[in-house]
């Protein structure tokens, strides 16, 4: 077990009722884009049949009963999301590891967040440039973004020189609208 998964099992318990809150996970979108901070042309690879891209993902989920704790790569094919309902209060808990073809480790990252009442989450999983100061995600107030967190791709199965794999929380309360023409989840 490794420390940032033995960190998510520690950090993770679902207590209370209340009305369940929707949670959908989905891969990031792929194709070129220019890269946050020097301009270059770069392809983004969010595939779930690709090893260079997501193929090799698995998502741990901790502290949600009755749900399957791994759900992978090819979960996602098709374009699909993954969407259950949790509770409305507790502790969430993930573990989101790229593996090559022979299951060696490609970049893992780990989090925890508390679930809060009325409110909708999706994870966006993706591989993407790392952020910078000068180029930080969740700019804009209706992203309804929550938390990011990232990891290094190991550099011999990088497709450019500053990919990471990015996992954000998006957040939408019930009670909150959103900008016409935006999709907050």
């Amino acid at each position: 077990m490794t420390p940032l998964l033995a960190l998510a099992l520690q950090a993770c318990s679902i207590v209370g009722l209340g009305e369940p809150s929707t949670f959908r996970i989905q891969l990031g979108g792929s194709g070129t884009r220019r890269g946050l901070d020097d301009g270059e042309v770069i392809h983004i690879n969010n595939s779930p049949d690709d090893p260079r891209g997501m193929a090799g993902l698995e998502i741990e989920l901790f502290g949600i009963d009755g749900l399957p704790s791994t759900i992978t790569g090819a979960d996602f094919r098709g374009g699909r999301e993954w969407e259950t309902d949790v509770p409305s209060s507790g502790t969430v808990g993930f573990a989101a590891r790229l593996q090559d073809g022979e299951r060696h480790l490609v970049a893992e990252v780990a989090g925890s967040w508390t679930l809060e009442p009325e409110s909708s989450w999706r994870l966006r999983i993706e591989r993407m440039p790392e952020r910078t100061e000068s180029s930080p995600w969740c700019r804009d107030p209706w992203d309804r973004c929550h938390l990011v967190w990232e990891a290094p791709v190991r550099e011999d199965m990088r497709n450019y020189p500053t990919e990471a794999l990015a996992v954000t929380l998006f957040r939408v309360s019930t009670e909150e609208s959103c900008p016409q023409g935006v999709s907050c989840l």
